[in-house]
């Protein structure tokens, strides 16, 4: 049992046709899985800072810094991995605000926070990761 030529010629066809619709929908699921890794990793560098200063009794701060897509807890500065098509806004109380474009968020050792919100927008969605003041919870949302 074989194939004729028209046959495999056919089936060829169709795989180029898939090799040629599909890696431009993978661009955008491999962008939105980089801002959720991106996301995670702010969560969690922020829930590391609140369970340090609790743990420490110390305040403790997570920098921002959203023209270089990075944060910074103490002199550790980590880049979070984002597509070119996403930025970042930070809103923080006004004596966390460094710069235009560099901020951070304090946390005290009885677990409350300077509060602040972290905005990832990428063509028209908006998610953002909100830090509560009074209790220093992280939550994070789609817009």
């Amino acid at each position: 049992m074989g194939f004729t030529l028209v046959e495999l010629l056919v089936a060829l066809a169709v795989l180029g046709l898939l090799l040629a619709l599909i890696p431009p929908r993978l661009s955008g699921v491999i962008e939105s899985g980089q801002v959720r890794v991106a996301k995670r990793e702010l969560v969690a560098g922020l829930r590391l800072a609140r369970s340090r200063a609790v743990n420490s009794q110390r305040d403790v701060t997570l920098g921002i810094n959203v023209r270089d897509n990075t944060m910074a807890m103490g002199d550790k500065h980590r880049p979070l991995e984002l597509p070119d098509s996403v930025s970042l806004t930070l809103v923080t109380a006004q004596q966390e605000q460094l710069s235009d474009y560099e901020g951070a968020i304090r946390f005290y050792p009885d677990g409350s926070s300077t509060g602040g919100q972290i905005r990832f927008h990428q063509g028209g969605q908006v998610s953002s990761i909100d830090v509560h003041w009074l209790t220093g919870r992280i939550s994070s949302r789609e817009e």
